[in-house]
């Protein structure tokens, strides 16, 4: 999204000549992103959005989907 710090997580999906299919930002912070995990369906990513001054950052889960792109976002705060 930028360079240094408090860039975001930003996914794409490209075919197999380099053509982007959909590109879809996560609104995590790309260096808190702590868990990537591969599914045949969607891929998962763990990490907490870009840092807010004198606040503690939300931890979240962010699901997106393989085929369209669209996120699901889930908090991991109970």
């Amino acid at each position: 999204d930028k360079p240094g710090l408090g860039g975001r997580l930003i996914v794409s999906r490209v075919d197999l000549d380099g053509k982007a299919i959909w590109r879809t930002e996560t609104a995590l912070d790309r260096y808190t992103v702590s868990q990537i995990l591969p599914g045949a369906a969607a891929f998962a990513f763990v990490g907490t959005r870009p840092p807010v001054e004198g606040k503690l950052s939300e931890p979240f889960v962010v699901l997106v989907d393989n085929a369209t792109g669209r996120l699901t976002v889930h908090s991991l705060w109970r």
